[in-house]
């Protein structure tokens, strides 16, 4: 987020998603905001790219490639 202003934020989550955000940001070594702050710019380049008509595919570690439906 350098370069940009923060604003603090105040959600009501779920204790499990919060719980899965804490894990995540100790095993990537974010901060539990930067984490967020990703996570939010991931969803909105999916959502670009669905939105033009494109398709989100991953490659397993089989090696099978396999389409992200999202809600």
């Amino acid at each position: 987020m350098s370069g940009t202003e923060s604003v603090k934020v105040t959600v009501t989550l779920p204790s499990e998603t919060v719980a899965d955000i804490k894990d995540l940001a100790i095993r990537l070594g974010v901060t539990p905001g930067e984490l967020l702050s990703r996570a939010v710019s991931i969803e909105k380049y999916l959502d670009d790219v669905e939105h033009s008509g494109g398709k989100i595919l991953v490659e397993t570690a089989g090696h099978q490639i396999k389409r992200i439906t999202r809600r």
